[in-house]
């Protein structure tokens, strides 16, 4: 129920571009579906730049609700523009059309009954998307407002992940999703022998999961629906077409990397799709993964999560509070931080 939830979340992301591209296949718009279709094609960008800034800790907490809000209004559009089993095939053309059309009920009423409150509801989320972009720039300094503001040494996510983990170790965690984004992974050939190749698995959800068996954690991918996401490679699926991606043991073994997309140098072979503002991130050389957010998730909590699951490592032996303890040793993994990430930036 929890990944379908999120399934939903991800694929209205898109939906903007779905129903402009309906809208914008009828011929001789009546003017509440023009209007709609013109609302829909402002919203695109501001929606797209929301998402790219709600990456990050000092934007998420205030983009994040305008984007939900508008993400829920827009799948409400598509489901009221989508097409009925009952319904002509034939796009609407003539006047008598376009009224069999508006007056077909979704869900207790008409078309004609619910643009205009969808458009209300769009405008509102215009205002939103505006005022949450608006607020990012007054909060944070110039340097660090833009999606691919340089990253810092942020305490306070430190100490937000420091808490999620600690609630794994009180048993109130089992399971926690980090991240929705696109996965490459490296795959021993199916022939056998030392061979590998870099196999591209479409959306996935990425998961922190808790080993009760090897006390330890691990970093699990699940397979999203989503209808824009690229087709996976015919070779990344099993028998039943469910992407399989090997889950990331973590250990003071691993190896963690940050890149964006316009300055990312895959590894030979590797087709990720990357756009020039995506966040990329390298584990063990062996799986490369966009960062999505995900339920509030930012790129900064993300990070010292993982940083404190390497360090902590495997087996019962220590608890979380011996290894980082942030009231004495936080510049001890501020600095355990930046040999795996690379330099911090400077505030």
């Amino acid at each position: 129920m929890a990944v379908a939830l999120v399934s939903t979340m991800v694929t209205v992301a898109t939906t903007t571009k779905r129903a402009v591209d309906l809208l914008r296949g009828f011929q001789d718009l009546p003017e509440e579906g023009f209007f709609l279709w013109k609302l829909l094609d402002c919203l695109t960008e501001p929606l797209q730049l929301c998402l790219r800034l709600q990456r990050r800790f000092e934007a998420v907490r205030v983009v994040g609700p305008a984007v939900t809000l508008t993400q829920k209004t827009v799948a409400r559009c598509e489901v009221v523009l989508a097409r009925d089993t009952d319904e002509d095939d034939e796009r609407p053309d003539s006047q008598v059309a376009w009224g069999r059309w508006l007056n077909h009920h979704k869900e207790g009423l008409t078309r004609r009954q619910a643009l205009p409150e969808l458009i209300q509801k769009l405008h509102i989320c215009a205002q939103v998307l505006q005022l949450a972009i608006q607020t990012v720039q007054l909060q944070c300094p110039e340097s660090r407002r833009g999606p691919k503001a340089p990253f810092l040494f942020l305490p306070e996510a430190v100490e937000e992940a420091h808490r999620i983990v600690l609630d794994f170790e009180f048993g109130r965690h089992s399971e926690f999703k980090l991240s929705v984004g696109s996965v490459c992974h490296l795959r021993r050939s199916h022939g056998g022998g030392a061979d590998q190749t870099w196999v591209c698995c479409g959306l996935q959800l990425i998961t922190l999961r808790w080993s009760e068996s090897d006390k330890g954690f691990n970093l699990e991918f699940q397979r999203l629906r989503e209808s824009d996401a690229e087709p996976p490679d015919d070779d990344g699926s099993d028998s039943d077409g469910e992407n399989l991606v090997p889950a990331v043991s973590l250990s003071p073994g691993t190896t963690l990397s940050r890149l964006w997309g316009d300055s990312m140098e895959l590894h030979e072979g590797c087709r990720l799709a990357v756009r020039p503002h995506d966040l990329v991130y390298v584990v063990n050389s062996s799986h490369c993964v966009t960062f999505g957010s995900v339920s509030g998730s930012s790129a900064e909590v993300m990070e010292a999560m993982l940083c404190l699951c390497i360090r902590k490592g495997r087996g019962p032996a220590q608890s979380l509070a011996e290894v980082v303890d942030l009231d004495r040793g936080v510049e001890e993994f501020k600095t355990f931080m930046e040999s795996a990430l690379g330099p911090w930036a400077q505030g």
